[in-house]
């Protein structure tokens, strides 16, 4: 009886361990799996702006960027109009607007980059909401992002915006190689009407 009792309180304890052993492991493989690809945004003295997976130079300002894995929505920041007054969207316009599309030689990720050139009527600062869309040439949509630029009173700005870092595979949701055309849709703060821009000429650069 007594060796009986032994060899339950044996294979209980081992059971125990076996099962300890089982939730670490999948405690484990579930952390790598959660872990993303790290990308590193480096700007130097002049404001020239790097991607790389390695930390940046001693020199250079470094900050980590999200890693979408797919089309993602980029949520949009809070509002910042300083006047809280609802600035007329009919008095901005999206004159011109290129996407370049980053390929990092041997790289695992791809930068867009948006580069708008914004022209603002408006007697104040202007808050400008844009959505960016991606489609593919059946003109389905496979990624989006929005972002707020905020654009100085009776000026015209050019500014450059980091639209996303993707991972240089294709997923399910998003294939960076697949974008054939860019619609931006924006309004000014507190605005319902919005404006479209369909003219966006798309660049594809490796380096």
């Amino acid at each position: 009886m007594l060796s009986t009792t032994t060899d339950n309180v044996v294979s209980f304890f081992y059971a125990e361990v076996i099962l300890v052993k089982r939730t670490f492991l999948a405690i484990f493989v579930i952390a790598l799996a959660g872990q993303a690809l790290a990308v590193n945004k480096c700007t130097d003295s002049s404001g020239k702006v790097t991607f790389q997976e390695k930390a940046c130079d001693a020199d250079k300002s470094q900050a980590n960027v999200k890693v979408w894995k797919d089309g993602g929505d980029g949520a949009d920041a809070p509002s910042r109009n300083p006047g809280g007054m609802a600035a007329a969207t009919d008095l901005v316009a999206l004159q011109e607007a290129s996407l370049v599309i980053l390929q990092k030689k041997g790289g695992s990720f791809v930068v867009f980059t948006l580069h708008p050139r914004w022209k603002n009527d408006n007697p104040s600062k202007v808050s400008i909401h844009f959505k960016t869309q991606f489609f593919d040439s059946s003109r389905t949509e496979i990624g989006v992002n929005n972002r707020i630029q905020e654009v100085d009173p009776k000026s015209v700005s050019t500014t450059t915006e980091t639209i996303g870092v993707f991972e240089g595979k294709a997923s399910d949701k998003f294939d960076y190689k697949k974008v054939v055309s860019v619609v931006v849709t924006y309004r000014a703060d507190r605005d319902k009407v919005e404006k479209k821009f369909t003219n966006v000429t798309i660049n594809r650069v490796t380096e």
